[in-house]
């Protein structure tokens, strides 16, 4: 087959480009890659903060500085150049290493994209120059990844059909493969797609009788991906557990992760999938007599769907990726054919321009961006990376300045003081805190609680816990993400924390717990004839018991589900539960999360109730059950029938030493801890200042010595009951204060009505002498009045006097 063919067309009568036009052509094939390199080039964000996304780019950073070894320390679907993400929080001791990474996988995605750009005719790359000057927002990690090695296929493809010289395809087939090593190293989940290059490449070559290029092409990608893997500072034995593991965690984050769109851009992703769909059968039709363009084809196709997963599994933000790869693959169909079609590069140029609405709707919510500012973003782009390139200090700075910033915005100086320089980690996601406080980091594998999506990954972790390198701290912040039950993400770690670990402090949002247990055993499984049969939608009673409740659910699609799983995305799973005051909440649950078992009773729904379950408080118990499906309109999705099994948990008692903070945090301004707390209590923010919400008929109790006591405490009712429409009917409570032992006159009753005299709203002093004449109890209740309706009492600022010895009753108030 002649070159001639796949080269740009030419005016009639001409035969060959003069010597000038050659030049020029090469010319504007620089000129290409050195902009693609600009556009595609992004040198990294500021400081992490306590943001979700920014902490594991700076956690995979600091794994990378300290030599973690992936596989064993750390368990992730990046690898162990994670953090080369272009967009990945600054972390100083790496930033070097970053931004070369960045120019390394940039020159060479340049380099491919401009050895495809040269096989176009003028019209295909204007086409390719449009789509990238417009798709500059997402055209980065991911779908550029997908798209270079799409890019290189096609070339690859071609340039075996025109006898391209051994130089030139040697030159791609080696740049293609340290960029997938690379890439590989960077994001594990990328390898199923780069073996489909390895494998279509190599095919293509040996099919083509370029037998040392194609031992070139077999032999490059494994031998560039064992290099980079021992330049990261790996060991070859941990590669195979790495890759299994950081499989295991892609392949559960459809079940786990899984967002739906709304309709519209449902829809619309759906119209971008179908369009490509039919263009690429239709070309594999058409490539039926040629192997290496039917290899092109399917893995256009193979690119296609993992974009589309990778975009629509959670079809938030990331949907924009999936339109970005469609555009860019869009430019190469147009050139698939041998004898160009104008009615086909109409249709794959709207293709390509189809993407641009949702990116429009992507980086301005609103939707109202205007044309002129959707054009100059480009622009701005290569300027301002080519700035940054010449001179990085000024970056540097600002990078520096952010983290600052977030260094006193995160600052936690008693935690601080507490740990020193003991080991510590943080269960939930926003490990940045930790190394903006530079404390003494020790992670579990899978290091962010989210994503122990399995029972295999939480077992993994909990074997960090139970074992010799557990950490002496834990932070525990209340963070889960999408609604998740709060107790269910990396199940059994907090089980594990259950079992092991008593509160030191908190500050700033975060329970600190320290280490107590010398040995902390697994969690037993629990045992496969335990397990009972249930349905959707039915509730499921809870036993009663003092001890802990642990539930394992075992629950699984539909045949049709799991079809819309694999083509779209698993719905997800609701877990209903009634509490013993009769509330009921809904959350989401990762049902092969739930397999591992999570703590169910009693209900935590805040970092108040961690610390008191922590320190053995009472707390709501949840006394039913029932899993229902995401929406009544996908029940199809689901099987119906689900099993589950409880088993009793030991939880910590309330002779658990607690610290004076964690008293303050749980108790605002009491000078000590209630030994008994009934009823519904909550830390809130009243007037500017925190209280303890104590909703009717709520009691608590103190242990106190024989004596004379004086109880000093501030009251109220909540301002917003005053103000709601509902509460027009109350008639305040009544504060008492109480001796168990004594005389009948060792009590103080306070009636608190501000819905009927105004001036009690706000804050007011409860004072009382009590006698307990033998060692009791001091309590103070708040009863309801004639009408319970909104009884929303607080107090704060308790203190109760040292003892003196008992005299005669104070007189009846």
């Amino acid at each position: 087959m002649h070159k001639s063919q796949f080269e740009p067309p030419r005016p009639m009568g001409v035969r060959k480009p003069s010597l000038a036009a050659t030049l020029l052509d090469r010319a504007f094939i620089v000129v290409f890659a050195a902009g693609f390199f600009l556009l595609t080039t992004r040198l990294g964000a500021p400081s992490a903060g306590d943001g979700l996304d920014p902490s594991w780019t700076v956690v995979l950073a600091w794994a990378f500085e300290n030599k973690l070894r992936w596989g064993q320390d750390i368990v992730f679907t990046y690898g162990p150049l994670g953090f080369l993400h272009p967009i990945a929080s600054y972390f100083p001791a790496a930033y070097g290493e970053f931004v070369a990474g960045q120019v390394i996988v940039g020159l060479l995605g340049a380099f491919v994209a401009a050895q495809f750009f040269g096989l176009l005719n003028w019209a295909e790359r204007l086409l390719l120059v449009v789509v990238a000057y417009l798709q500059i927002v997402v055209l980065c990690a991911d779908p550029l990844w997908i798209i270079i090695f799409s890019y290189s296929l096609f070339t690859t493809q071609r340039l075996c059909e025109t006898a391209a010289s051994p130089v030139r395809l040697g030159s791609l087939i080696v740049a293609t493969a340290v960029y997938a090593a690379i890439t590989t190293a960077i994001k594990v989940s990328l390898f199923p797609l780069a073996l489909l290059w390895w494998a279509g490449a190599t095919l293509m070559l040996a099919v083509r009788r370029r037998v040392g290029l194609a031992g070139l092409s077999l032999a490059g990608f494994p031998l560039a991906t064992l290099a980079v893997w021992l330049v990261a500072g790996q060991t070859l034995s941990d590669l195979p557990r790495h890759l299994q593991l950081s499989f295991n965690i892609s392949a559960e984050y459809g079940h786990a992760m899984s967002a739906f769109a709304p309709l519209l851009t449902e829809v619309y992703g759906l119209a971008l999938l179908g369009t490509i769909g039919v263009l690429l059968l239709m070309q594999l039709w058409r490539s039926r007599t040629s192997l290496s363009a039917a290899i092109t084809v399917l893995f256009f196709g193979a690119a296609t769907f993992l974009a589309w997963r990778a975009g629509y599994t959670r079809a938030d933000g990331h949907t924009m990726a999936f339109s970005c790869v469609v555009s860019g693959l869009a430019v190469a169909i147009a050139a698939f054919p041998k004898q160009r079609s104008a009615a086909l590069y109409a249709v794959c140029a709207v293709l390509a321009l189809a993407g641009v609405p949702m990116l429009v709707t992507a980086w301005n919510p609103t939707g109202i961006l205007t044309p002129r500012q959707l054009v100059d973003i480009a622009p701005a782009h290569v300027r301002s990376v080519a700035r940054q390139l010449r001179n990085l200090a000024p970056t540097v700075q600002n990078f520096e300045q952010s983290l600052e910033a977030d260094r006193k915005r995160l600052d936690l100086p008693q935690t601080r003081q507490v740990v020193g320089t003991s080991t510590i980690d943080l269960v939930g996601w926003q490990q940045g805190v930790l190394l903006l406080n530079r404390l003494n980091y020790r992670p579990r594998p899978i290091f962010q609680s989210y994503a122990a999506y399995s029972p295999v990954l939480a077992r993994v972790n909990e074997a960090h816990f139970t074992g010799p390198m557990a950490p002496q701290f834990v932070l525990l912040p209340f963070s889960q993400i999408d609604t998740h039950y709060p107790t269910s993400e990396d199940p059994l770690t907090f089980l594990a924390l259950l079992r092991g670990y008593q509160p030191a402090h908190v500050e700033g949002g975060y329970l600190l717990l320290k280490r107590t247990a010398g040995d902390i055993p697994a969690f037993a499984a629990i045992d496969a004839v335990s397990f009972r049969s249930s349905t959707l939608g039915t509730w499921v009673d809870v036993p009663a018991a003092e001890s802990g409740t642990v539930l394992s659910l075992r629950a699984r699609p539909s045949a049709l589900g799991r079809a819309f799983a694999f083509l779209v995305r698993e719905p997800s799973w609701r877990l209903e539960v009634q509490l013993d005051n009769s509330e009921t909440h809904t959350f989401r649950i990762v049902r092969t999360a739930a397999e591992a078992g999570f703590l169910l009773d009693p209900f935590v729904n805040s970092l108040d109730d961690y610390a008191r379950l922590f320190i053995g408080d009472p707390l709501p118990r949840v006394r039913r059950f029932r899993l229902i499906p995401q929406s009544d309109v996908l029940s199809a999705l689901y099987q119906h029938d689900f099993s589950y099994a409880t088993a009793a948990m030991a939880l910590p008692t309330s002779n658990t030493i607690v610290s004076a903070a964690v008293i303050a945090s749980l108790f605002p301004g009491f000078d000590r801890r209630p030994a008994i707390s009934n009823g519904q209590t909550a830390v809130i923010v009243e007037d500017g200042r925190p209280a303890l919400f104590v909703h009717s008929p709520g009691r608590l109790a103190f242990e106190l010595d024989a004596g004379r006591y004086h109880l000093d405490a501030e009251i109220g009712i909540r301002n917003e009951a005053l103000s709601a429409a509902g509460c027009t009917g109350s008639d305040g409570v009544v504060f008492e204060v109480a001796a168990s032992t004594g005389s009948p006159g060792s009590s103080v009753r306070q009636p608190h009505n501000p819905f009927a005299d105004p001036a009690l709203k706000g804050p007011h002093p409860l004072r009382a002498d009590i006698v307990l004449p033998q060692a009791g109890t001091l309590s103070l209740t708040v009863q309801p009045g004639a009408s319970p309706t909104c009884d929303w009492a607080y107090v704060r600022n308790l203190r109760i006097s040292a003892p003196q010895a008992p005299s005669a009753p104070p007189a009846t108030h």
